[in-house]
């Protein structure tokens, strides 16, 4: 059995609704390159650390553009 990647531990443990996406601007759709977790929290309540949000912006990039991508539609 093969250990799980950091991305998804971090997704497992992470509230997804809880995150703000920063930085987010319409000429950079679809690709939302200057978008970025500012604050979240992990589902036990506990809000991320800034080396925690560090993490989930550099492992979790695809969740952070549907996210970003979520919110520009008005979401």
């Amino acid at each position: 059995m093969s250990k799980p990647s950091r991305e998804n531990v971090l997704l497992r443990l992470l509230d997804v609704a809880s995150m703000v996406i920063e930085d987010i601007h319409p000429g950079d759709y679809p690709d939302f390159v200057d978008a970025y977790c500012a604050e979240a929290y992990w589902k036990n309540g506990t809000m991320l650390t800034e080396s925690e949000l560090d993490e989930v912006n550099e492992f979790c990039g695809d969740l952070i553009q549907e996210q970003a991508r979520i919110e520009a539609r008005g979401g």
